[in-house]
């Protein structure tokens, strides 16, 4: 699925869920252990962070989350993010054995995704 429509599908369960936004190393760890032993197929999974394009620069990208919090925490894989193409406008994470961390991708490339919901707030 694609990043759009994963994120659409996030949002069909409830106004306060969106794609996963990471705020931190603990729960980067914990979502990347839950992906190893259920997606075992698939390596890479969306989470909900995206190029911010409207304050996009050839010079810095600006990265924003689909639930509108505050980028507090990166943990980009080697050489990322880096638009390769200038095509990779969507975030996904990377688990490969004995690594985790995020790449820069294609938003309509094919891949699984991680919903988040906010318990604090209604929906």
């Amino acid at each position: 699925m694609s990043w759009g429509d994963a994120e659409a599908e996030c949002q069909k369960l409830g106004s306060n869920v969106h794609l996963a936004s990471i705020d931190e190393e603990g729960q980067m760890k914990s979502i990347g252990t839950y992906i190893s032993k259920n997606y075992q197929i698939a390596n890479n999974v969306w989470i909900g962070l995206q190029d911010d394009r409207a304050s996009y620069t050839l010079q810095k990208r600006q990265f924003i989350w689909s639930d509108h919090r505050p980028v507090l925490y990166m943990s980009w894989g080697p050489a990322e993010p880096n638009n390769e193409g200038e095509q990779e406008l969507c975030v996904d994470l990377m688990t490969i054995v004995g690594f985790q961390g995020w790449a820069d991708s294609r938003c309509e490339k094919e891949q699984p995704y991680l919903c988040r919901t906010d318990p604090g707030l209604p929906g």
